[in-house]
């Protein structure tokens, strides 16, 4: 019988450091390669920013803004946004729409600690030397998930029920370390999920602990693959794989054209799918 994951039953505050401890270590061990989907997060689809500032609010923690949205007690969603950060409109109305459909609270904080998102403007970006700098350096992934145990999930959870689960949701570059934090020891979170994903390895995949849900667009690669790494473990039957063909990489959030009617389905399909899977599984 599979059993849903349970944070080990201590005070969140005595907790954190210690799995934060754990994961960077994890990081370290781990192939951290960036060789899944780089090639089409850096150069596919036309992003964009429709300047909708969404219906949640920006809170300031600790000295870190996050976009907080949803009024659900019983079900915490971290959302991890994409390279172009949190002030893309379309990324809060799907963190909007989301945190409705699923019941749940939902924090996006800036990841980027106050360095710049990557620009619209430079997109595809001219320079890969540059790109895989910043990818290094301010979009660092060992960082944003340290970010995420230290200041989200607290702050998460001061919103929230005691009993409530903890989720995640990386978009693109938030995949990675979504999937670090479903694959360490003593995760505070129940499942994970990913739209369009990007940076995931093999190794990475078959290291997660909980269920897990991808949903790649129609020119990410197949991701069916990495869920095959999962197959002997207990929590295989309630991971989901759905491909969303007819929209490029990056559609639930800044890629994405919610004019279009066509895109608006999938967007709101993936919301769907995603909203399911969390209440299913968190």
């Amino acid at each position: 019988t599979s059993i849903l994951f349970k944070a080990p039953a201590v005070a969140t505050s005595k907790l954190l450091p210690v799995v934060s401890q754990r994961v960077l270590l994890f990081t370290r061990k781990i192939c951290l390669s960036n060789a899944m989907a780089t090639e089409v997060c850096c150069s596919s689809g036309s992003p964009s920013n429709n300047s909708n500032s969404g219906s949640g609010s920006i809170v300031t923690d600790s000295g870190v803004r996050n976009y907080i949205t949803g009024s659900g007690k019983g079900r915490g969603l971290v959302l991890i946004h994409d390279i172009f950060g949190l002030d893309i409109g379309q990324t809060r109305q799907f963190a909007d729409d989301l945190a409705a459909k699923a019941e749940a609270t939902v924090v996006m904080p800036d990841l980027f600690h106050g360095g710049e998102a990557w620009s619209l403007a430079r997109f595809p970006p001219p320079d890969k030397t540059e790109f895989g700098n910043w990818l290094s350096t301010t979009a660092n992934a060992d960082k944003a998930v340290k970010a995420i145990l230290d200041q989200t999930v607290p702050l998460l959870k001061q919103r929230i029920n005691p009993s409530a689960k903890l989720a995640l949701l990386g978009f693109c570059w938030g995949a990675k370390p979504a999937m670090l934090l479903a694959a360490a020891a003593a995760s505070p979170f129940a499942c994970a999920a990913s739209a369009h994903p990007a940076f995931l390895t093999a190794d990475l995949v078959r290291a997660v602990r909980m269920p897990i849900a991808l949903l790649p667009a129609s020119d990410d690669p197949d991701m069916q693959k990495l869920l095959e790494e999962l197959r002997d473990q207990p929590f295989y039957s309630r991971c989901v794989h759905r491909r969303y063909d007819g929209v490029s990489h990056g559609f639930c959030a800044a890629r994405g054209d919610r004019n279009d009617a066509k895109q608006m389905e999938k967007i709101l399909d993936a919301r769907d799918t995603l909203a399911k899977f969390f209440i299913d599984n968190a």
